[in-house]
């Protein structure tokens, strides 16, 4: 317990508390700016990372998706964040990507930055670009992993989820949520995976 208090801890120090959108393509490269508000602890944490880890390096073929649902403070982007910068993650997809949605959110300005850090560029696309049908070609041939931090509602889900291709590449799709609607909204194959609190952490 005493090792996973320090870890999160050490996490959260790292840590810069603004927000914004993160998409990461590089094998090399972490989640370089991300809000982990949760200061609670997790419990059976290592068994709980096993479990989604095995989710998204087995199983279907076609595209997944883990939901991790929980209330605030549950530790639900914690629990992602972690399992999103292990090596063994990042080895196994062509492309990552982390989103931090929110309540309030501009589809097409997520839309927009996400395309230009999948694809390494700085474009400033047109409003009638289709940058949906964009999103989707370069993801097309890859093995990717999205992220989706903070999902609200079942209508966002639709909305952001339209980019992202349904072929047999072993593409998976995390998204966090305090609605289990929303979880169950966007189930494919697996349940949807509730965290249990235990304790402050000091």
């Amino acid at each position: 317990m005493k090792l996973i208090k320090k870890d999160i801890s050490h996490l959260l120090e790292k840590t810069p508390k603004n927000r914004g959108l993160v998409v990461v393509n590089s094998q090399e490269k972490r989640v370089e700016s991300k809000s982990l508000t949760s200061h609670k602890m997790i419990v059976g944490f290592k068994e709980e990372r096993n479990w989604i880890f095995n989710k998204l390096t087995n199983g279907p073929t076609d595209l997944d998706v883990i939901s991790i649902t929980g209330m605030l403070g549950s530790g639900k982007t914690t629990l992602a964040y972690k399992i999103y910068n292990d090596k063994s993650v990042s080895r196994h997809f062509d492309i990552r990507a982390w989103c931090i949605v929110g309540q309030e959110y501009d589809e097409k300005k997520l839309l927009d930055k996400m395309f230009n850090q999948v694809t390494s560029s700085d474009l400033k696309l047109n409003d009638n670009v289709d940058v949906v049908d964009k999103l989707r070609t370069q993801l097309y041939k890859k093995r990717y992993l999205i992220v989706l931090d903070d999902l609200w509602d079942t209508t966002t889900w639709d909305e952001l989820t339209r980019p992202f291709p349904h072929v047999e590449k072993g593409s998976r799709i995390i998204f966090t949520t305090r609605d289990k609607k929303v979880a169950l909204h966007g189930k494919r194959h697996s349940d949807p995976f509730n965290i249990r609190l235990h304790s402050d952490i000091p």
